[in-house]
């Protein structure tokens, strides 16, 4: 039943596609000798524009409306934008020149009144005098500043040559309207419209029209005044406002210039280049990958590493894992071929004190000279900031490999857990110089890529996390795991998963579930994990389940069997385990921070309290646990929320990334 009403709605696309070329025809025949067009010809578009968006079962929420005579500024997520903004009046559009190459459509959108761009031609000055025209009309145009579509959760650089329209010699100087776009909500932006990264239009329309039913939102903002403002400062203006409206992340511009005494060379995409076009190179990379941790560690930061590495195999690069050797493990004698797929280089590591099992890498600058001379890889991506990962972002600019670097861990927050506060700001000061000194930094959330770029970070850009949901199942319950533990299925089992140490805030974990059962005794509470506090609270704690560390399916049916799980940390960059036992079914107590802050929406898919609030954590602890109806609803609603990400647009949003920093090969 659901394909025969896709194919009806397709159907019905193609046939208001037909509708679209008689129109064209007529707008092509009557034409107005001015070049602007004629008041039907107008409203004949936004019609077609406004009854596409009703057949692609588009809800359109809208606010405001289009300022006759001023230049139309919007954030950029996908083909749709032209026919949600199209709907709403009289729009005419700035758009590639490409387009106008493209069979029909191109041809119905020049009929229509689009303008056409060539990429690093340079020519938002000559098209300046046709666009004033139409807009001193009274027939306002958009343009997307950004220059290439977005995942909707950021803004990128808005490009200030495309603001030259706005001021001519002798003329009025035009006023500018912000106009924000939101697929979904702030909160949840839509994953399914952003056309992005190797999206192609056939499949994506063909996603479309699968969607259940897609909600845009359109904000017309209040005009800013051009007047007296340069290009630069109207673009700076015009994204604040939009980014204000979306409360989204501003990614920074790219940087185009590196200090004058560096050899590391990095490609940016020519101002002009849009929509998609300066994010598509589809060539399989070489790619070497560093980290400090890695399976069979138990971590957070190794897991996305190992889903990184594979993800990237299975999308056909060529990927080098480099880190530091086991004691169990012997080191490869010699570098791998020139044409290998797969390469793993172990450098000589010694034991971190106080986290037993885990090891930094020693700098071995010569060493990695030498790999790279027989195996060069396009790019780098440092995950860790040890001496292995310094040395590793130094060679490669002294090769001049593009590098990334991923801010995984917040270990100027963990100084104030050892009593070396003081330390933070040094710390920052570290990080901040180690990572400014790469192609870009990648963080998981919107809220770290804000703070850190108030901290003076620099090209920071968002790689997110994801679930293997096939693992991570409410299908792993295991009664007879429960029974292990001393639970039958009317006893509420508490579950922390997680390191056993101070900067994991476990104090609080522990304090709330004794208010909770304190309230409702017949309740559990079980850990998993390691770390020094253990044997301390094992001896103080016996009657609570210290299950170990646990890896695998192992873990899953931890999770699966659980009624609530407990995340009272504060020094997380994400926390994976968050969306792990979301995945599983189980409904997850945090601070609104985080991967907490990213997805979970209070009393609908999990609970949250403000950041740091004690008193609000142990309250809402006490109640989640008297209620086990609302623990199952909230468990339910976070299975729906975890089946949504997947690595696999994790892993394409990382390697879009790593094109970015890469120069395009020749054909």
């Amino acid at each position: 039943m659901a394909a025969l009403a896709m194919s009806w709605r397709l159907a019905r696309v193609l046939q208001h596609l037909l509708t679209g070329v008689v129109l064209t025809l007529i707008i092509a025949a009557t034409g107005a000798p001015s070049g602007n067009p004629r008041p039907w010809h107008a409203a004949a578009v936004r019609w077609w524009h406004a009854r596409l968006c009703r057949i692609l079962g588009m809800r359109l929420i809208v606010q405001g409306a289009p300022r006759p005579g001023a230049l139309l500024v919007a954030n950029h997520i996908s083909w749709l934008d032209i026919p949600v903004l199209g709907a709403q009046g009289p729009v005419g559009f700035l758009s590639k020149a490409e387009v106008r190459s493209w069979p029909l459509i191109g041809w119905m959108a020049a009929v229509a009144g689009t303008f056409f761009i060539a990429r690093g031609a340079h020519q938002a000055d000559t098209l300046r005098a046709p666009l004033r025209a139409r807009i001193l009309a009274g027939y306002p145009v958009a343009i997307f500043a950004e220059g290439t579509t977005g995942d909707g959760r950021d803004l990128r650089h808005f490009h200030p040559r495309l603001f030259a329209v706005v001021h001519a010699e002798g003329g009025p100087s035009l006023p500018v309207q912000p106009v924000a776009l939101r697929y979904g909500t702030n909160a949840a932006p839509d994953p399914q419209v952003p056309f992005i990264g190797n999206d192609r239009l056939v499949p994506h329309l063909w996603r479309v029209l699968c969607h259940p039913g897609i909600e845009a939102r359109v904000i017309f903002l209040p005009c800013i005044a051009s007047a007296g403002s340069s290009r630069r400062a109207l673009a700076t203006a015009t994204r604040a406002a939009i980014a204000r409206q979306l409360d989204c992340a501003i990614d920074p511009p790219p940087r185009a210039r590196l200090p004058r005494d560096s050899s590391f060379r990095v490609w940016t995409p020519a101002p002009s280049e849009s929509p998609e076009a300066a994010m598509r190179h589809d060539w399989p990379l070489r790619v070497a990958v560093v980290t400090e941790t890695y399976p069979p560690e138990i971590n957070g930061v190794a897991n996305t590493m190992r889903q990184l590495v594979a993800g990237l195999r299975q999308r056909g690069h060529a990927v080098a894992l480099i880190r530091p050797r086991q004691p169990h493990e012997r080191a490869p004698v010699v570098a791998p071929s020139p044409d290998a797929m797969t390469a793993e280089l172990l450098v000589p590591g010694l034991p971190i004190p106080g986290y037993r099992g885990l090891r930094f890498g020693l700098p071995v600058y010569a060493r990695l000279r030498h790999w790279w001379a027989r195996w060069r890889p396009d790019a780098l991506y440092v995950a860790t900031q040890g001496p292995l990962g310094h040395a590793a972002l130094d060679t490669a600019r002294a090769c001049g490999i593009p590098a990334l670097t991923g801010f995984h861990t917040q270990f100027h927050r963990y100084s104030r857990y050892y009593g070396v506060g003081l330390l933070m700001r040094p710390i920052v000061g570290a990080l901040r110089r180690f990572h400014n000194r790469s192609a870009g930094t990648l963080v998981p959330t919107r809220a770290l890529q804000r703070e850190l770029a108030r901290k003076g970070f620099r090209n920071l850009a968002i790689f997110a996390r994801g679930v293997d949901t096939a693992l991570f199942s409410p299908a792993q319950r295991s009664a007879e795991l429960r029974r292990a533990w001393g639970c039958d299925e009317r006893t509420v089992a508490v579950l922390y998963v997680g390191r056993l140490a101070a900067e994991k805030n476990i104090d609080l974990a522990f304090a709330a579930f004794a208010a909770s059962a304190a309230c409702t005794p017949n309740s559990r509470f079980v850990l998993v994990g390691d770390g020094p506090e253990r044997s301390r609270r094992q001896r103080r704690y016996p009657d609570y389940v210290f299950a170990g560390a646990k890896v695998g399916a192992e873990l899953a049916a931890h999770y699966a069997s659980a009624d609530l799980f407990l995340f009272p940390s504060l020094t997380e960059t994400f926390g994976n385990v968050v969306l792990e036992a979301m995945a599983s079914g189980l409904p997850v107590l945090a601070f609104d921070d985080a991967a907490a802050r990213e997805l979970i929406e209070h009393d609908i898919n999990g609970l949250k309290v403000p950041r740091a609030d004690r008193a609000g954590y142990l309250a809402a602890a006490v109640a989640a646990v008297a209620d086990r109806e609302r623990l199952c609803r909230l468990g339910a609603a976070a299975r729906a929320t975890a089946e949504t990400l997947g690595w696999e647009r994790i892993i394409a949003g990382f390697e879009q990334c790593l094109h970015e920093i890469v120069p395009p090969r020749a054909a």
